[in-house]
């Protein structure tokens, strides 16, 4: 209905770094197929139907992350746009903004109480979108790896384990959760209020990392191939961004308070030049201010 009135479309993307697939991932042709069902054949009637006035356009996209506007201005539709001036880009003027969670953490009080885990989800809808239902196996390793590695963390600080769950994931009521479930505690919601109080954060892919680097959170990155190629190339992205520290899941780990906590501070150092590129554009003005700005002077 907005393509028949002159009704101008804005849309604020403020969470920051989002990964995105690099290109060189091999996935199988089963895992192609659901993509090629699930994802891309809807993605492309969405674009033909923008291209024929069927959808409006976005005319004022605010975003937070300079890697993402870089994605943006090199896809097909902003070249064709520089080279014969035909303009069939979705997002048709493109600004910088703050994120919100680093306006937020300007005024909020912390703490370094407890060892939280934001869970991504082996099985989240996402990832079975693309790859389909995960083998048993994999699922029951990768929670009993992941339970492993959290007592190990939870006995080097000796500190308590937050697993905070993902909202969209579905979770065994048999196997090696269980030991997850009866001995950490479990909540349900809550992510950004426990990373508050967080020692060490601990994620494997999520948006909250952008979050608990601008509250100067130490943070450890976790990776596994039981849990797939999508979470997998993005838990790449994540790290290869970021510089955070690392960890592969096993059956066992060789970590010392000493040499976790040293590489932990160490890694402090890379925060601002990944906040700078992704997450604030202007220290001085909020994302509200900058949006203010930028409306006032095209209206």
């Amino acid at each position: 209905m907005l393509s028949k009135f002159t009704i101008k479309r804005l849309f604020v993307s403020d969470l920051g770094f989002i990964p995105s697939e690099t290109g060189n991932e091999k996935y199988k042709i089963k895992e192609k197929i659901f993509s090629l069902i699930n994802l891309k054949i809807p993605y492309y009637l969405f674009r033909f139907l923008c291209v024929l006035g069927l959808i409006k356009n976005i005319e004022y996209f605010f975003e937070s992350s300079q890697n993402r506007i870089n994605q943006i201005n090199s896809s097909i539709s902003k070249k064709l746009l520089k080279i014969l001036g035909i303009d069939l880009s979705y997002y048709r003027n493109i600004y910088r903004i703050n994120s919100k969670g680093f306006d937020q953490s300007k005024s909020e009080k912390l703490k370094t109480v407890n060892i939280v885990y934001c869970d991504s989800g082996f099985d989240h809808p996402d990832k079975i979108q693309r790859e389909g239902i995960p083998k048993e196996n994999n699922r029951e390793k990768y929670y009993l790896y992941l339970f492993n590695f959290l007592k190990k963390i939870s006995s080097i600080y000796k500190k308590n384990v937050i697993f905070v769950k993902h909202p969209k994931n579905s979770y065994p009521k048999t196997g090696n959760f269980l030991k997850i479930k009866n001995s950490f505690q479990i909540v349900n919601a809550g992510a950004e209020k426990h990373l508050l109080n967080a020692h060490i954060a601990i994620f494997h892919v999520s948006t909250l990392i952008t979050r608990a680097m601008q509250l100067r959170k130490k943070i450890i990155l976790i990776q596994s191939n039981l849990v797939g190629n999508y979470l997998n190339s993005r838990s790449k992205n994540w790290i290869k961004n970021t510089k955070l520290y690392h960890v592969s899941l096993a059956k066992t780990y060789n970590l010392s308070q000493f040499q976790l906590s040293k590489s932990l501070d160490l890694k402090l150092n890379y925060y601002e030049k990944f906040l700078k590129q992704n997450s604030y554009i202007n220290k001085n003005l909020s994302r509200n201010e900058q949006i203010k700005l930028v409306l006032k002077k095209n209206f």
